[in-house]
């Protein structure tokens, strides 16, 4: 599944690093009365993807490493336990899995730390049909196989489910990916998130950082994607959904392109 990029810094670069998890968890003590209820409720991540759990056992050993942390509720979503299976069989080449956690994920379907503050949930199935029963998330791990294999996950159609969920909650939710793809950057936009440059990872220049309101810090605001992207993905193949009809090109470009981000 990586056959380019090393799992394990993957994980910490793209996800742990990137959104900035450490300074999420860090606990104000005191804390000011607009910082009081962000630090009694656990930060909610999504891991949307479990697969060898290399990204969410990558979050718990950050949050292991801060001191007087925040507490972290972790929502894995996974459709075939297989690969984490076979991972924690060949534990050996796997370090990330010597901690206890995964296999007491796998044998009770939660794990909690020993001092609370850490819950991992597993949630077997269909994300597309799970993800509306769990907490909103303050930030999703979303790290599903490829478009060529979880096509569902990637359209434009579930990316409005998702940020119609979304957007019933006050929270800014910070979604990051893998992908960088004119299609998948187009249909999140189509949906109505914010949607902004990654760091690049292995030989991608860029990935991407999907926003369910507009964020909130400016350097967010500046890496949002600008007019010149617009202008280069109307040289892209990718513009449309294939499913798309040619009556409806114009509408869909035109919701693109009167994106509040766009203004």
């Amino acid at each position: 599944m990586h056959s380019v990029s090393n799992p394990t810094e993957e994980a910490n670069e793209l996800y742990i690093k990137q959104s900035k998890l450490s300074e999420r968890l860090i606990s104000i003590n005191p804390p000011d009365q607009f910082q009081q209820e962000e630090q009694t409720n656990p930060l909610v991540i999504w891991d949307v993807g479990l697969g060898a759990a290399t990204n969410v056992m990558a979050a718990i050993v950050c949050h292991e490493g801060v001191s007087n942390p925040r507490p972290m509720q972790l929502i894995s979503f996974e459709s075939d336990l297989d690969p984490l299976k076979l991972a924690i069989k060949n534990a050996e080449c796997f370090p990330h899995l010597h901690h206890k956690a995964p296999k007491k994920l796998l044998e009770h379907g939660i794990w909690k730390s020993e001092s609370g503050h850490i819950v991992w949930k597993l949630v077997l199935g269909d994300f597309a049909k799970s993800f509306s029963l769990e907490k909103i998330p303050d930030l999703i791990f979303y790290d599903p196989f490829s478009f060529k294999t979880d096509a569902p996950l990637w359209k434009a159609d579930f990316f409005l489910k998702l940020f119609l969920h979304l957007q019933s909650s006050e929270k800014l939710t910070r979604l990051y990916t893998y992908s960088a793809s004119t299609a998948v950057r187009s249909a999140l936009l189509h949906a109505g998130f914010w949607v902004g440059k990654g760091i690049g990872m292995g030989p991608k220049s860029e990935t991407t950082i999907a926003y369910s309101k507009c964020p909130d810090s400016q350097i967010e605001k500046e890496n949002l994607l600008s007019k010149d992207w617009l202008l280069r993905r109307e040289k892209s193949y990718a513009r449309y959904p294939l499913e798309l009809g040619l009556e409806n090109r114009a509408e869909w470009d035109s919701k693109i392109c009167r994106h509040s981000q766009f203004a």
